[in-house]
């Protein structure tokens, strides 16, 4: 993936250094906690709506042979990528149980149902993480790593969807717990690309892997 600077926004929920703050400095900033400030963070918004030629409720998956094939998939125009993470390795040991009994299960159901609901969600695929060091050991992080046809729809499934406002509901738990004062970081990133800046390969793979099933939308054969 090739992102311009002004088709990328992250949000951090402290001072940690995750992702492209590896390359920029973090600054403090006034847009946040509202919908649709996820948009207003984007530069590029300020001129340019992000709208796709192609509808969520069109989307079907697409079984086809893709066994001994290599195939390279382009996504539409102003396709989304949203990598948002947690990070519980500096929470004690009663924090860190905490995350994982209460709000982690709620994001694997979250991150189950957009994957398995294309035609309500927008989403293309989506993955959940566990990072590992070098070594393979783990680094007590994860992300979940999703497709959206759009922004639109990446910004529908956030703002109203009753899935996504239990995770608000059952973090908040874990804050209210913890009196507001919680070790684990919280972060994300999200890119708007065109076509051409995102170049997916697929080399014998199953058609449900990744993005093949939606490989109809854009799609060479090499």
């Amino acid at each position: 993936m090739f992102i311009p600077t002004n088709h990328i926004e992250t949000l951090h929920s402290g001072e940690n250094i995750n992702g492209v703050s590896n390359f920029s400095p973090l600054q403090y900033t006034k847009v946040h906690d509202y919908w649709g400030s996820m948009r207003d963070r984007i530069p590029a918004s300020k001129h340019h709506n992000f709208n796709s030629l192609y509808k969520k409720d069109n989307l079907k998956p697409m079984v086809s042979n893709t066994k001994e094939n290599r195939i390279r998939v382009y996504l539409p125009d102003n396709f989304c990528i949203i990598r948002t993470a947690q990070n519980w390795s500096e929470c004690s040991d009663e924090e860190r149980d905490t995350y994982l009994s209460l709000v982690e299960p709620v994001l694997k159901q979250g991150e189950d149902y957009i994957r398995n609901n294309p035609t309500e969600t927008g989403c293309l695929s989506s993955k959940f993480v566990y990072e590992i060091s070098l070594a393979g050991d783990s680094q007590d992080k994860s992300c979940v790593i999703a497709y959206f046809l759009s922004l639109s729809d990446l910004e529908d499934w956030s703002r109203a969807h009753p899935l996504h406002l239990n995770i608000y509901k059952t973090f908040f738990k874990m804050l209210e717990k913890y009196n507001f004062k919680t070790e684990l970081a919280l972060w994300h990133e999200v890119s708007v690309l065109k076509k051409e800046q995102a170049i997916f390969e697929y080399i014998n793979c199953h058609s449900k892997t990744g993005l093949l099933p939606y490989s109809e939308l854009q799609v060479t054969n090499y």
